[in-house]
């Protein structure tokens, strides 16, 4: 089978991690609103300190709370259809730390036996930023396009003619140079577009 040319990201694409960060923050006595994520950096946009960042990061990306973890269904919808019209292998590339629980979390969570899919993490030791990292995966993927929530990514991917597709969220808002989607199907349909 062969890999569909689009790639996509997983956490703030097809699960809207960020939820469960606001919420693990606002269990520590914080009071913030999905109105507080002003950029994808979060030391950029939140009054926390750098540690208790990191912290909450590693938790909600943790098998502890991946149940808490709210999935897109629209964005499931987007795949589900996508392998129906295609046949084709859904690619997914994160920076996750942990590849046994990306695919525990997308096995169970996301994709649930529903469509086929490979999940590339890169090597953690390989000495290389976030960035250059999921563009060394997408390069070796040959996928042309990367749906994405980081802005900063895409715009390295963008350097390296890679498509752009940002989907919109409260965080990413101050983009502007990008593809920005707000709908699912439109996603959909770019990446039909893309195997032509």
């Amino acid at each position: 089978m062969k890999l569909l040319r689009t790639a996509f990201d997983i956490d703030g694409v097809v699960c809207h991690t960020w939820k469960l960060m606001l919420e693990l923050f606002n269990e520590e006595g914080y009071n913030f609103k999905e109105d507080d994520l002003t950029s994808f950096k979060l030391e950029d946009c939140l009054r926390v300190p750098e540690e208790k960042i990191r912290e909450i990061i590693t938790k909600s990306l943790s098998r502890e709370y991946m149940n808490k973890k709210s999935v897109e269904d629209k964005a499931i919808w987007c795949l589900r259809n996508l392998y129906r019209i295609t046949g084709k292998i859904i690619p997914f590339i994160t920076s996750r730390k942990n590849p046994e629980d990306t695919v525990y979390y997308l096995e169970n969570y996301i994709v649930k036996g529903q469509f086929p899919y490979i999940v590339r993490h890169g090597s953690w030791d390989d000495g290389l930023n976030t960035m250059d990292r999921k563009l060394l995966q997408i390069k070796e993927l040959g996928c042309i396009a990367m749906v994405e929530d980081a802005p900063e990514t895409l715009y390295k991917l963008s350097e390296h003619y890679i498509i752009p597709i940002l989907i919109d969220r409260p965080y990413n808002r101050y983009c502007t140079w990008a593809l920005r989607f707000t709908n699912w199907r439109a996603v959909l349909n770019l990446a039909l577009a893309l195997e032509r």
